[in-house]
């Protein structure tokens, strides 16, 4: 293989609860890519894929606890009607989320704006999720936020 170019290898795959792929074919998939690096040095990243459902939905029950209880405490939107759940989540993506840049013009500076919590990471969205139950307004409400292991009994609470 002196010569060939070496294989790029972009793979999403599952690793089981001993760190071995589930699937033989995504195995033979980083085994060829390995070969092709033979006798050279690589660069090999590993890193979690995007945030967990359990994440996503425990971060989903926080907002539309806040909304509740803002909305009992008498805090309204303009119209005077409830502050929903994606209007605190859009309030707390742009103050404690991840950003990113983007040109919507040519001739524009770049305008910073939020991203999606779709596209956060695991370590992202905990991050993202420990600010939140952590920031000033939050605190300062007295609003509870529960912990992830409490949301997880509360889940499986329910569904009994």
């Amino acid at each position: 293989m002196v010569g060939a170019t070496p294989m790029k290898l972009d793979l999403t795959a599952h690793v089981d609860s001993e760190g071995r792929l589930t699937s033989s074919f995504q195995h033979q998939q980083v085994t060829e890519c390995l070969k092709s690096f033979a006798d050279s040095r690589c660069r090999i990243r590993i890193e979690s894929s995007t945030r967990t459902l359990d994440q996503n939905s425990y971060m989903h029950a926080i907002f539309a606890g806040v909304a509740d209880f803002f909305f009992e405490a008498g805090i309204r939107d303009h119209a005077g009607e409830k502050i929903t759940t994606e209007a605190w989540k859009m309030y707390f993506k742009n103050k404690h989320g991840l950003t990113k840049f983007v040109n919507l013009h040519e001739e524009n500076e770049p305008v910073e704006v939020s991203v999606s919590t779709a596209k956060y990471n695991r370590k992202d969205m905990t991050e993202f999720i420990e600010k939140v139950r952590h920031d000033d307004l939050i605190l300062d409400s007295g609003f509870y936020v529960m912990t992830p292991e409490e949301f997880k009994k509360g889940v499986a609470r329910e569904a009994e």
